[in-house]
């Protein structure tokens, strides 16, 4: 090897996007799934997303033209996930969230939260965060590694769960392109690859409005969590308070409705949306005046790590996790 420097990552590589082939959605619903190629650094995967109504609509799913998409999914051969996210926590949170990518992650066009009207196509737009954000390279995988596969799969919800009553069906498509980074020519301007950033998405029936208390898995660092508590294409704050706490006494936050409008307005110059209770784990957009990131759980050291949320009756709660993954070995070659 020369004994000359490496160049490091940002001056050794060259950002890339590539369209991949389209991925249909099959009569009724069902599952659709495609390999990534070999091919560089994956940093995120762009997906635009179309539904198209027909037939009648008479009753529908109260979550809107996003119940169409039951899960998103990136996962490795492995049995690892990247990403597991439904339609509905996408775009009634993770987009409207202040995100980790040094700007806001709405899409304009998107009417994930719209109504569906008879005859008439929607945009569903998606953008799935591999790597971390736009400055820190951390969560990048190395796709030329053989041994790994990473799996792109679009789960579409049936027809008859997104369109109650009425016989109207739904046809999809789904178009992914692939950014990527080319891999250095010096292994010394690799970046990290012994971490991962996952965003998984939990669901939780909530009985009645007695506080409930969410038990996170400890084990990886927590960057963030988003909980929605009354999202829907008519949504309201179905709950009151929600606290943040670890090993049992220690409480970080207590949030209220009307403090988390102040902190959105504030930190994202967002409106929040009724039914979303974001809260970052990182003091700023990863990109913010503090200088670095701060204020990261890392869930190994803990006791145990807990949400309690007091919600006005019986809601599903949804619960978006964004992480890091420590791993015992590097996604790369031996």
């Amino acid at each position: 090897m020369s004994n000359m420097p490496a160049l490091g990552f940002e001056r050794s590589t060259r950002n890339k996007i590539v369209p991949l082939p389209a991925l249909v959605k099959p009569t009724g619903g069902g599952l659709t799934q495609q390999e990534l190629p070999k091919s560089g650094l994956l940093a995120r995967l762009w997906l635009q997303i179309s539904i198209t109504t027909a037939g009648t609509i008479t009753t529908q799913n109260a979550l809107g033209a996003c119940s169409a998409i039951k899960r998103v999914r990136v996962l490795t051969n492995s049995g690892i996930d990247i990403f597991n996210c439904s339609g509905a926590g996408f775009f009634y949170l993770l987009q409207n969230a202040q995100e980790l990518e040094g700007v806001n992650g709405r899409q304009p066009k998107n009417q994930g939260n719209s109504t569906l009207v008879t005859a008439t196509s929607y945009n569903l737009d998606m953008v799935i965060p591999i790597m971390l954000n736009l400055h820190d390279a951390l969560g990048l995988l190395l796709t030329q590694n053989e041994q790994l596969q990473i799996i792109l799969s679009v789960e579409w919800e049936s027809d008859v769960n997104v369109i109650l009553t009425g016989g109207g069906t739904l046809t999809g498509t789904c178009t992914p392109r692939m950014e990527f980074f080319t891999v250095p020519a010096d292994p010394r301007s690799y970046p990290p690859l012994n971490v991962i950033h996952q965003i998984i998405e939990d669901q939780v029936g909530i009985p009645s409005a007695a506080d409930y208390i969410y038990n996170f898995p400890r084990g990886n660092v927590y960057l963030q969590a988003l909980f929605g508590a009354g999202i829907n294409a008519a949504p309201a704050d179905s709950w009151t308070r929600l606290i943040l706490r670890v090993n049992q006494s220690d409480i970080l936050y207590d949030f209220t409705p009307g403090h988390l409008d102040q902190r959105v307005g504030f930190f994202g110059n967002l409106t929040r949306g009724l039914g979303q209770v974001p809260v970052d784990l990182l003091g700023s957009d990863g990109m913010g005046a503090y200088g670095s990131a701060r204020d990261f759980i890392n869930s190994a050291l803990l006791t145990d790590f807990q949400a309690v949320i007091t919600p006005t009756g019986a809601i599903t709660l949804y619960v978006i996790r964004r992480m890091l993954m420590p791993l015992a070995e590097p996604l790369i070659p031996h």
